[in-house]
């Protein structure tokens, strides 16, 4: 089996990075604080995000 993972269009998702946590719930999202690494990717990115640092 053959697949690849591609990143998600940065564009469509630009307009969460900005809102408050309860506006994230609102549209069923939520930041998490990476607490290990490389373990927690960025969502949109596919990065690997470093400890400490936030992704959505």
């Amino acid at each position: 089996m053959t697949f690849q993972i591609h990143s998600l269009p940065k564009e469509e998702f630009s307009f969460l990075f900005n809102l408050s946590e309860e506006e994230l719930a609102s549209q069923n999202a939520c930041r998490e604080v990476v607490k290990s690494s490389p373990e927690t990717p960025c969502r949109v990115s596919m990065a690997d995000a470093k400890v400490g640092e936030t992704v959505a």
